[in-house]
């Protein structure tokens, strides 16, 4: 499972992801495929990719 937690108290969304292991990786990378897939983002889209 991905723990995504997002800090409301900041101005700019804080994204802190946590228990990075492997599969977490794969899971985030598949929950932004989905999400590119859904909404047919551009590939130019700035998604951040730390992997």
């Amino acid at each position: 499972m991905c723990y995504i937690s997002a800090n409301a108290d900041k101005p700019q969304l804080d994204v802190s992801i946590y228990l990075l292991d492997t599969n977490d990786i794969k899971c985030l990378h598949n929950i932004v495929m989905q999400l590119r897939h859904m909404f047919d983002l551009d590939a130019d889209m700035n998604v951040i990719q730390q992997y």
